[in-house]
């Protein structure tokens, strides 16, 4: 067998674009200028998202809109991938973590948050979902190196929390029925969503990033679809401008770069600090719900964001010598 040539640059074999990049998880930089700019336009994107969400619902059951939203995302990134020659890895490892990111962090979290828009508003799901930097600091504290939980993170984090109590305890008598399963539904979906991030910390190393959104985004694909054909397969469907319209957005914009971005800026930053934006969501959430949506803005509803304003801002700001 004749051996590899090697680069007489280097005196080392060649690197195969197929293989990762680095033999361990890099270590995450400091938020840049660029980071803050591509964190808080993920953020926009996945509040969006929701509004997407309520005008997809109005024509298709929840399981099938997941299932045709990530069918039509996997045919447009897979054509993209294609046309870009992106490698994919061999390692069973990275495909076994893009997978279990396919089936729990987008087809289960994305499921449950999707049933629950049907019954919560959207500002007041957001929020609800809030909670996941308050989750993701404390298991980063534990499985990421490097990344400890220091007295302002968790001061900046508390704030963010209380005013996630505030709007939970708000409901007044409606302590029961579908809308406390909703807001069950979302906070598991948040908890669900924390792990893969973590999850993508350790393996994104491993992908060139629009490749594991692709891989992630078939696995979600293949699983939806024998979901919705189990439960939703006599369900009526209604290709309406607003569904068909929701839809679109959710498979391209909502979906492709979403992804790509959450995923570029989870695996080069710090993830608490680039999870503690998703309290920016309930901002964006309860203006986009008010101009779009017509849904009311509530006393509570702007001190709860006040306090979650307050906290990311303190989070993020750099300490002093």
């Amino acid at each position: 067998m004749e051996e590899q040539a090697k680069d007489p640059t280097t005196s080392r074999l060649p690197r195969d674009p197929s293989r990762p990049r680095y033999e361990r998880p890099p270590l995450s930089q400091p938020l840049d200028g660029r980071g803050l700019a591509l964190v808080i336009l993920g953020t926009l994107l996945w509040t969006s998202n929701s509004i997407a969400i309520k005008f997809a619902l109005t024509g298709l059951p929840p399981y099938t809109l997941m299932a045709a939203r990530a069918s039509l995302a996997t045919m447009l990134l897979l054509a993209v991938v294609r046309w870009q020659r992106l490698p994919f890895p061999t390692s069973r490892t990275a495909w076994l973590g893009a997978i279990f990111l396919g089936v729990f962090q987008l087809a289960v979290s994305g499921t449950l948050f999707f049933w629950a828009l049907q019954y919560l508003p959207v500002g007041r799901a957001q929020i609800l979902g809030a909670v996941q930097p308050f989750l993701t600091v404390i298991a980063a504290h534990f499985l990421i190196s490097g990344e400890r939980l220091r007295p302002r993170m968790a001061i900046g984090l508390s704030l963010g929390f209380v005013g996630v109590v505030i709007v939970t305890l708000s409901r007044g008598g409606n302590l029961g029925g579908e809308s406390l399963a909703a807001d069950a539904a979302v906070l598991g979906g948040a908890t669900i969503a924390t792990f893969g991030n973590i999850l993508i910390k350790r393996i994104g190393y491993r992908w060139r990033m629009l490749s594991l959104v692709t891989a992630q985004m078939a696995t979600t694909a293949v699983v939806m679809l024998v979901v919705a054909s189990l439960f939703e397969g006599n369900a009526p469907k209604v290709l309406s401008p607003a569904s068909l319209g929701g839809l679109l957005y959710l498979a391209t914009v909502g979906s492709g770069l979403a992804f790509f971005v959450n995923y570029y800026v989870v695996r080069r930053y710090e993830v608490g600090i680039v999870s503690s934006f998703v309290f920016l969501q309930p901002v964006f959430a309860v203006v986009l719900g008010a101009l779009i949506l017509g849904e009311e803005i509530t006393w509570t509803t702007v001190f709860s964001l006040f306090l979650v304003s307050a906290g990311i801002i303190y989070m993020n700001q750099r300490r002093r010598r």
